[in-house]
């Protein structure tokens, strides 16, 4: 532990250093601190952190992580005390631990300085900056407004503090409508799944219908950007409820539609449906499936086989069932391409809703949910009980328990443990048998066996509401529930609306822990998934911004991360997210233009950065160009280094300009991630086509979607930009120059002569009237800075050179500047021809 603590202080000793001879330093400081501060103390600071003293750095003592309530570190003002989560001291990275030293360490930076605490989380934001961390505005609000203060108690004293929590093991994301997270499951991997539905624009993508469904995937323990996203469903409403994978990492997702499916027809009002999507995130087929009303499929689970188990309630009758009630629970099983292989439908005569489903070794399916009424072999104990069902693999039915109090109660979820322990989670509003009710809705534990019978149940929560809503096992036969509660669990102080729980069971049922968490709004978990290392993740959805996260739209969907004793993992971005930009989309041979690619990466800038990348393309490396700016380059794969501090670092390729007739070359450069620094993946494509347009034996020349810079040669070219702002030149000869709409850039023509050249419009295009075929009328030409009558179109600027076209003349329509011409030009109607 010593070892460690020398180290990590170094490092800190050297950041401080760094950050003290910034130019910039006092205004980072009063971003900090803000303007009140003992400016006398403050440079006596500085001044020690340039010579490298730190002598005056507080003590550091490592406590219990239960002591600081799940935070990371804590500063004591009384005591001149950095204290640290022994738990995050054993397990956290380097960087993650420079963070909460140099967070608690401005702390006590801020107690130096100002007589009263900077307003918000100043420590946060003293550890960002100084580790060079750029922030978002939003970013930076909520560190100047968040509360971090909080009172522990160590060695049987209480102390005031200011914390650091644990702002790493939430990922909150979304578009800015509402999104939320309503299943999760990981692969052999450790990869994330996560899926839901959405009412906004996913990154990517657009809203096909009113609301979409999504499924996204996470690299493991979901640090950085997602590795894709598919935002998927009809031209009307639709989401995604669970989620499930096989062994082939094939996944599998279902939920309801109120539309059609690409290549399904609706069959009622809503219809269940059940995708697969191979582990690229490509859909391999989807089935809609249901009755000719409302259908709702809830929950999902796939044997290591493919074969699927879907359940969920249905208010019709599903093919080859009859109907008991007025809603009834389904379920259903597909093979891994989709056929349907049963379905079966049961229920009470009133109201029967399925929401979790599990198997066990035998392919035997536990179906769990809710009645209002009595199921078959059945007694009715409330208003609503809850039930589990056991099939045996062909689809029949071994037997149904009807349980609860005399109130109402409902089960969520299902999981099983490797001893073929079954285990229901739900909420009720009553007392259940050997239990006391605790609040106005408590949450609930039961233990079944495989013969269906009830070998415990626990009745937990706070004295408001409690919901337990998933429940899974880990091999040594521990239970975890997940759920949301609108109290205070033991030891806890509620933090906004509802706030998330997580509780660890063992197999007699006998509680471990219990943790509490979320953000001031309002937190929903939905799903639990284990994976095979032993961590655990809930997906739900928050209408505030979790810690170290920021709320997108209404609602967000969010991946929480746990280990087996309740410590939050890190979930964080540490890693830079590198991006690549390009200048121009095309260069003709011989223009002394060159194509610079700036690569630029977010987040932490601090240390050098080394980023690989491969070079596609017919261009040849050494014959069609040359390289300035990369460590290497072979012109299949190039590195290229950030150097410390830096944001930004380029590649500039160099058309080699030959005499040889040939094709137009293109050069593809791609990122490869790399260990130290992710993709940014907002940029679609990663980096456009670089094009060289070949000028010899060709009098055509046509740019892209880019900026392009074209040139001519010696023979009459005819030269189009396309998009972007484009610079043309014809040199020698008579060239001509085609524009084909208004909105496609302002191109700049570098040498138009009147005498020789042409301007070329696509009459449709530009509108105004104009006729293909011939060149402009004498009227529609006219020499000044805007038209003055009706029937003038194309306005040359001699004092400007800028080139309009004014569709109705001197009506109320907006001129639109297409072109930049030289000053001073004689031109001529006959300079321009209408095709």
């Amino acid at each position: 532990m010593a070892s460690l603590f020398d180290l990590n202080l170094t490092s800190v000793y050297n950041q401080l250093t760094s950050f003290s001879n910034l130019e910039s330093f006092w205004k980072l400081f009063r971003t900090i601190f803000g303007t009140e501060y003992n400016h006398r103390a403050a440079s006596i600071l500085r001044s020690q952190w340039r010579k490298g003293d730190f002598s005056q750095f507080p003590q550091i003592k490592v406590i219990d992580s239960r002591d600081l309530q799940n935070a990371n570190g804590a500063y004591s003002t009384k005591n001149n005390i950095i204290y640290l989560s022994e738990h995050f001291v054993r397990t956290a990275s380097q960087q993650s631990l420079n963070a909460v030293i140099l967070e608690e360490y401005g702390h006590f930076v801020d107690a130096q300085i100002n007589q009263r605490d900077s307003p918000g989380d100043e420590g946060e934001l003293f550890s960002a900056l100084v580790r060079g961390v750029v922030l978002s505005s939003s970013e930076l609000t909520r560190m100047q407004t968040e509360d971090d203060h909080a009172r522990i108690s160590v060695g049987g004293e209480s102390i005031l503090v200011e914390e650091s929590f644990n702002t790493t093991g939430y990922k909150q994301f979304g578009s800015s409508m509402s999104d939320l997270g309503n299943g999760i499951t990981t692969d052999e991997s450790g990869n994330i799944y996560v899926v839901g539905g959405t009412s906004g624009n996913l990154p990517g993508y657009s809203n096909l219908g009113v609301s979409d469904a999504f499924l996204t995937k996470y690299t493991a323990s979901a640090s950085g950007n997602p590795v894709w996203t598919k935002q998927f469903g009809s031209s009307s409403s639709d989401t995604a409820n669970g989620i499930s994978i096989d062994d082939d990492n094939n996944i599998y997702v279902t939920g309801y539609t109120y539309g059609d499916f690409s290549g399904n027809d609706n069959l009622g009002v809503w219809d269940a449906f059940i995708t697969k999507y191979d582990a690229s995130g490509n859909k391999v087929w989807a089935k809609q499936f249901g009755s000719s009303t409302n259908d709702y499929a809830t929950a999902i689970y796939t044997d290591i086989a493919g074969n699927s188990y879907i359940t969920g309630y249905t208010f019709g009758v599903v093919s080859g069932t009859k109907t008991a009630g007025v809603s009834d629970v389904f379920v259903a099983r597909y093979d891994a391409n989709g056929n349907q292989i049963w379905i079966d439908q049961f229920g009470s005569f009133s109201s029967d809703n399925a929401n979790g489903v599990t198997i066990d070794s035998s392919s035997n399916v536990y179906v769990v949910g809710y009645t209002a009424s009595t199921l078959p072999g059945n007694t009715k104990l409330g208003v609503n009980d809850a039930f589990i069902t056991k099939y045996n693999a062909s689809g029949d039915i071994v037997w149904i328990k009807q349980f609860g109090s005399s109130v109402s109660d409902i089960a969520y979820g299902v999981s099983m443990d490797t001893s073929g322990g079954i285990y229901v989670v739900g909420q009720t509003y009553g007392a259940l048998a050997g239990n006391s009710s605790l609040g106005s809705t408590d949450g609930m534990l039961a233990k079944y066996n495989g013969n269906g019978t009830q070998k415990w149940i626990r009745q937990f929560g706070s004295s408001n509401s409690d919901n337990a809503r998933a429940v899974t096992t880990d091999s040594s036969g521990n239970i975890y529930v997940a759920g949301d509660t609108y109290g205070s669990l033991s030891g806890y102080t509620n933090l906004g609306s509802n706030d998330g729980f997580l509780i660890k069971y063992n197999a007699s049922g006998t509680q471990l822990w219990a943790k509490q968490f979320g953000s001031s709004g309002s937190d929903n978990i939905n799903s639990i998934r284990i994976d095979k290392t032993g961590n655990i993740y809930v997906a739900g959805y928050t209408s505030g911004s979790l810690p170290g996260n920021n709320s997108s739209g209404s609602n967000d969907a969010f991946v929480a991360g746990f280990d087996t004793e309740g410590n939050l993992l890190d979930l964080s971005n540490d890693l830079p997210l590198v991006s690549v930009s390009l200048n121009y989309g095309s260069l003709s041979e011989n223009v002394p233009n060159n194509f610079v690619y700036t690569f630029s990466r977010s987040g932490l800038t601090t240390n050098a950065l080394t980023v690989n990348f491969t070079i596609g393309g017919t261009a040849i490396f050494n014959t069609d160009y040359v390289q300035t700016g990369a460590t290497s380059f072979t012109g299949t794969q190039g590195v290229i280094n950030f150097a410390p501090g830096s944001s930004t670092v380029t590649l500039t390729l160099n058309p080699i300009d030959d005499s040889i007739v040939e094709d137009n070359e293109t050069i593809d450069l791609q990122l490869i991630a790399g260990a130290n620094y992710g993709i940014n993946t907002g940029t679609v494509p990663t980096v456009p086509t670089a094009t060289i347009v070949n000028d010899d034996g060709t009098r055509q020349q046509v740019g892209g979607d880019l900026i392009d810079v074209l040139q001519g040669g010696a023979a009459a070219d005819y030269l189009t930009g396309g998009k972007g702002n484009d610079v043309l030149t014809g040199v020698a000869n008579s060239d001509t120059f085609t524009f084909a709409g208004l909105d496609l850039g302002t191109d700049t023509i570098a040498d138009f002569t009147p005498s020789e050249d042409t301007i070329l419009v696509d009459a449709q295009g530009f509108g105004g009237g104009l006729v293909s075929g011939g060149i402009l009328a004498d009227n529609q030409l006219f020499i000044g800075s805007s038209a003055t009558n009706a029937s003038q179109r194309f306005i040359y600027n001699q004092g400007t050179g800028a080139l309009i076209f004014d569709s109705d003349g001197d009506g109320p329509n907006t001129p639109i500047r297409f072109a930049n011409l030289s000053p001073n030009l004689s031109l001529q109607p006959s300079n321009f021809f209408l095709s």
